[in-house]
């Protein structure tokens, strides 16, 4: 006899648990948010096994084997089943995901976690620059490390400059100095001290034309308003006249 009910679209859940190793630890857990949120692990455990032979992930001797670290899939789980031991709330927690997110093509919950990490922590210019360059991130991250580097009082460590790479590495240097000749050019005319700061978008403008490797015009900076006159702006180009500050 055939049963008048039906299954509900939205709420009949059958979670399968899958068993996965990762640095020689076994989790097991369902498999619903890997479905869910990620086209590589929907490839990976859909795929039908041989006839007679049981699929990875049923038992403890035969798990589904992930080459991630224990503490980036830790995260990951914590973010997919939060009433277990709570979710993330660190900053390396939500990096971690960020990462494996990135790896496994997670678009949903690579979003959240730069989200919030962008909201709830303040990370540093640099770190913002290694993940934003490593995964694929909107330039924003990129630009406020670039700008704090360019504006900072020492210059970029050997480590920093491995980091941000060559091209980098020139452009941040050729407007660090020209910061510095334009403070010595107006201290020469206004005989007194004087600091001087480029607005965001003129130094992200000239890093970006010193790394396509193009001249800029000259002596587009004009120091009016303190009856100087024209100054020098190098082979740099600015469009207008930044503020001075005394």
């Amino acid at each position: 006899m055939l049963s008048s009910k039906q299954r509900d679209t939205s709420f009949y859940l059958e979670d399968i648990l899958a068993i996965f190793e990762v640095e020689e630890t076994l989790f097991r857990v369902p498999l619903r948010k890997f479905l869910r949120y990620s086209p590589v692990f929907r490839g990976m455990l859909e795929c039908t096994p041989e006839e007679g032979k049981e699929g990875e992930g049923q038992k403890d001797e035969n798990p589904i084997c992930l080459p991630d670290s224990r503490e980036d899939f830790t995260a990951l789980m914590k973010y997919f089943y939060p009433d277990v031991v709570g979710g993330p709330t660190t900053s390396n927690e939500w990096i971690s995901i960020l990462h494996l997110s990135h790896k496994y093509e997670m678009d949903e919950v690579h979003h959240e976690a730069h989200e919030t990490l962008s909201i709830h922590f303040d990370l540093e210019p640099l770190l913002k620059f290694t993940l934003a360059s490593r995964y694929n991130l909107p330039s924003t991250w990129t630009d406020e490390a670039v700008i704090s580097l360019c504006r900072r009082p020492e210059g970029l460590s050997m480590e920093e400059a491995e980091l941000v790479g060559l091209r980098y590495v020139v452009a941040i240097g050729r407007v660090r100095e020209y910061e510095r000749e334009r403070e010595l050019e107006l201290r020469r005319k206004v005989k007194r001290p004087v600091v001087t700061e480029l607005g965001d978008e003129k130094v992200l403008k000239m890093v970006e034309n010193v790394m396509i490797g193009k001249r800029l015009l000259e002596d587009v900076f004009q120091a009016q308003g303190l009856g100087l006159g024209g100054v020098d702006a190098g082979p740099f180009s600015f469009g207008s006249r930044d503020s001075v500050m005394y």
